[in-house]
């Protein structure tokens, strides 16, 4: 049984009708998708995970609640240690309980608390996709303190192409291990991506680049295509590398790229409070949209 999987001593057994809350085992797996599936109410943020991988990393710490032998309620997180400071967790799956007991859920969210304590998590944040999330992070405890905004650029003039030393290529495995250097130092430890999310979102992106001098990786991003439209999802440069245009030379080639495949609207996501990248993409022609979800964060 992996670490993401063990139970803990003290709770009731799975056969009796009513139980404390307990940690997801393999078996529910099918269980789960079934309900998330058809749940009139659930959360699910997955990233660049589809949900049989996230019930199965072993960074998930989703506790369930049962009924005579079925699950009616369950909350998950995924723990993410950086490499310098506290952890941090996201709230990636909540199903409040199938009755309508709000106890039941409050009994999840203290059992996953004290679990994530265990871990030295030192914040959780909450992407309220949904606006019932925001009411259950409010009950909790947590503060609203960010959203993430949709910006848009159909059409506007091409900014240019970097000149040697400086060049832009396609990232390699090889690679991964700077990338992910970069981001750490990057983003806020509840934005950054280890390895395996990395790699997840590389095998879902339709151009992944980094930009370098002499061999020195200086940034990196990564974008979708989406049928008509192309999504930059990650753009990140380092913090001693800024103030040198990398970040546009990034985006620029990203626009070349979807630019020449005739795909001219491109969307991207930011923090509210990252003034700095939403200036840069205002200044390639990138707008507003009027989209945000907010995120909620709980400091342990």
């Amino acid at each position: 049984m992996s670490p993401g999987r063990r139970f803990l001593s003290g709770l009731t057994s799975r056969s009796s009708g009513n139980s404390l809350p307990l940690l997801l085992v393999e078996d529910e797996h099918q269980q789960i998708g079934e309900l998330l599936g058809v749940a009139p109410l659930c959360h699910m943020h997955l990233d660049w995970q589809s949900l049989p991988a996230m019930l199965a990393n072993p960074l998930l710490r989703c506790w369930v609640l049962h009924h005579d032998g079925a699950i009616r309620a369950l909350l998950g997180a995924t723990v993410y240690n950086p490499p310098a400071g506290a952890s941090v967790a996201w709230l990636r799956l909540a199903l409040p309980p199938i009755d309508g007991s709000e106890p039941g859920f409050d009994c999840l969210w203290e059992a996953l608390q004290d679990d994530l304590a265990s871990m030295a998590v030192g914040q959780i944040g909450i992407l309220a996709i949904e606006p019932w999330v925001e009411n259950i992070a409010d009950d909790w405890g947590f503060r609203r303190t960010n959203a993430v905004v949709t910006l848009q650029r159909n059409f506007g003039r091409m900014p240019p192409l970097p000149v040697p030393p400086m060049q832009i290529r396609a990232v390699a495995q090889a690679d991964l291990d700077d990338i992910v250097r970069v981001d750490a130092v990057s983003f806020h430890p509840l934005w950054q991506h280890d390895r395996a999310a990395l790699e997840a979102a590389q095998c879902q992106a339709s151009t992944f680049t980094l930009i370098e001098m002499e061999g020195d990786i200086l940034g990196y991003q990564l974008s979708t295509w989406y049928v008509d439209s192309g999504h930059l999802a990650r753009l990140a440069v380092k913090p001693e590398a800024r103030g040198q245009g990398l970040s546009k030379l990034l985006v620029g080639d990203v626009l070349h790229f979807f630019a020449k495949r005739n795909i001219t609207t491109i969307t991207v996501n930011t923090q509210e409070d990252n003034v700095v990248s939403q200036r840069l993409y205002a200044s390639l022609g990138f707008e507003h949209t009027g989209h945000s979800v907010p995120v909620w964060t709980f400091d342990m």
